[in-house]
């Protein structure tokens, strides 16, 4: 039987408050997130129920992925020749699919994720308003690639994440709203009102004033699927036209998605004329010398910890150092080759059955996540990103944790 935490306990506060600040740190600091995540880890050994639901997680279909893929990562240490601390800074880089179980220990309780929601959320509103204020205040203290940047005593200090991570972030909160909404867990009707004005004002956040491409894509794809999902099918066709209309409007007056068309457009034109000093150009210089890298060793690969140092011995005139080809399938394909691609594809699946024997709303939620991350990683490396790598098993243990679907 479960042990129930007890709420006059003092493990059950100190846990919801590490849970909030780590969800808080996520959108605030690297720094201050590396410091919770470890912190949260420790705490997890010291849960009443700490042998229940290490058996419970070891039973869990995504903690069994995470697990397996990590593997593959130990076993490619043998034929890599890439330095040691290349090595052995991507097995930290993806620690925490190793550390998941304890995660998911810390999650058993549901308060706990409930609190780490509660901490991402705060965080991410705090950021969007700060952003806005920058922008229409005139002050430029919110810069968009790197968010409040300043010195002190020599030191760097920056807090709050840029556009390519408030987007995605803030898609992910606007989503949750609209779950909440629709599964009738924000009551009354000043909550709800100001619930639907808070999706507004994300709503024109992202499309108006926070740059990202990816974020702008992403968010359009979660939001939409669950309006799509919750909305009855006599209003099915009044959203459509809904849809049709704001569309059109949004691309004429947002100066953001014009101008990131117009630059994806640009970037395409000068990688065919010769330069590809630009975003997408990098990309796809990236993508094409990875290629060539996977065509050297297409079955097991370089090894692990190889990707840098492969592409390092290739002088490309462009960019000679490389830390990542910002897309984690080719990542994984130059250094464990089609077989640990087929390892990643099998993490996927198992992620993708845990998911769908999860009771709602976790399951909307985590299948959202797990396939927006798919996506994403196309054109990014959100799997292997400190930051988001971290997020995802993070959110997805809390959305997984002891969440299985009642028979």
């Amino acid at each position: 039987m479960t042990q129930v935490m007890n709420k006059s306990d003092f493990r059950f506060y100190a846990g919801l408050i590490i849970a909030f600040l780590t969800g808080f740190s996520i959108n605030l600091s690297t720094s201050f997130q590396n410091i919770m995540v470890v912190l949260m880890l420790c705490s997890s050994l010291f849960s009443p129920h700490l042998n229940t639901a290490l058996k419970r997680a070891l039973k869990n279909d995504f903690i069994r992925g995470a697990l397996l893929f990590y593997c593959a990562f130990i076993i490619g240490i043998t034929w890599s020749n890439a330095p040691e601390g290349n090595i052995i800074g991507m097995l930290m880089r993806m620690s925490l699919f190793l550390l998941c179980p304890l995660i998911y220990v810390y999650f058993y309780d549901q308060p706990n994720a409930i609190s780490f929601f509660a901490g991402f959320a705060s965080c991410v509103i705090l950021s969007i308003f700060l952003a806005l204020l920058s922008s229409i205040s005139g002050l430029g203290f919110f810069h968009p690639a790197t968010g409040i940047h300043w010195q002190y005593m020599g030191i760097n200090i920056d807090l709050f994440r840029g556009h390519s991570y408030q987007n995605y972030f803030a898609a992910i909160v606007s989503t949750g709203l609209l779950m909440m909404l629709a599964e009738g867990y924000i009551k009354g009707r000043i909550q709800r009102l100001l619930a639907i004005g808070m999706l507004i004002i994300i709503f024109i956040a992202i499309l108006f004033f926070v740059t990202g491409r990816t974020g702008q894509i992403l968010y359009a794809l979660m939001f939409g699927f669950t309006a799509l999902f919750y909305m009855k099918k006599i209003r099915l066709k009044a959203l459509a036209v809904l849809i049709a209309l704001i569309i059109p409007i949004t691309f004429y007056f947002s100066p953001n998605i014009r101008d990131g068309i117009d630059r994806g457009a640009k970037d395409i034109k000068n990688y065919q004329s010769g330069y590809a000093n630009t975003s997408l150009g990098l990309r796809l210089t990236f993508y094409k010398n990875s290629l060539y890298l996977i065509n050297q060793s297409p079955v097991y690969g370089h090894g692990t910890g190889s990707f840098r140092f492969k592409y390092e011995q290739l002088n490309d005139p462009v960019m000679h150092s490389v830390a990542n080809p910002h897309n984690d399938y080719l990542w994984f394909t130059v250094e464990l080759g089609v077989i640990g691609l087929a390892v990643f594809v099998v993490f996927l699946g198992l992620s993708l059955k845990q998911t769908l024997h999860t009771a709602m709303p976790y399951k909307l939620m985590a299948f959202l996540i797990l396939a927006t991350y798919t996506l994403s990683s196309i054109n990014n490396s959100f799997f292997t990103d400190n930051l988001t790598g971290q997020f995802f098993i993070l959110c997805l243990c809390a959305l997984l944790s002891n969440r299985e679907k009642m028979s």
